[in-house]
């Protein structure tokens, strides 16, 4: 009988494994080609097996190694984490970079109760200052960094 002696790292390698198969599942047309000649699907195939790899790996330490019982769900910093990616999707299209980003900086800093709001501020301000810098100064991605209304 297989006894799983740490919960986290066995469900950790059962979750890599699944995220492996499905990327495989919906990569498996593109044409891999040669280590020479490389085809678009070299890479994801190499970055899916290095996935499986770590979910197998995981899954037998899960089975051998003595760990800590499974925590309580972080709910708040699942559901803060969770809307703050939502959030910038949905505003930098009808708003821009700016109040996107702001917001996701904004409601990702709620996913911990140590956040204060000056901290939060400054970090909005230079991540937005370095997204605006890299994206659309330095590699010129034609995105606006304010608008009003819809843009798509």
């Amino acid at each position: 009988m297989i006894v799983i002696r740490d919960w986290n790292r066995f469900l950790c390698g059962l979750i890599f494994l699944a995220v492996a198969a499905l990327h495989y599942w919906e990569g498996y047309r593109l044409k891999v080609g040669t280590l020479f000649q490389m085809g678009p699907g070299m890479f994801p195939l190499m970055l899916e097996s290095a996935l499986a790899l770590l979910g197998l790996i995981s899954i037998i330490a899960g089975l051998r190694v003595v760990g800590e019982p499974v925590a309580a769900i972080g709910w708040r910093g699942l559901v803060a984490v969770v809307g703050a990616v939502l959030a910038f999707g949905l505003i930098t299209p009808r708003l821009g970079v700016v109040p996107g980003l702001a917001a996701a900086v904004v409601l990702a800093a709620v996913a911990t109760p140590m956040s204060k709001p000056l901290p939060t501020m400054l970090l909005a301000a230079v991540l937005i200052f370095f997204c605006v810098a890299v994206f659309v100064w330095g590699i010129g991605i034609p995105v606006r960094l304010f608008a009003l209304g819809y843009a798509g």
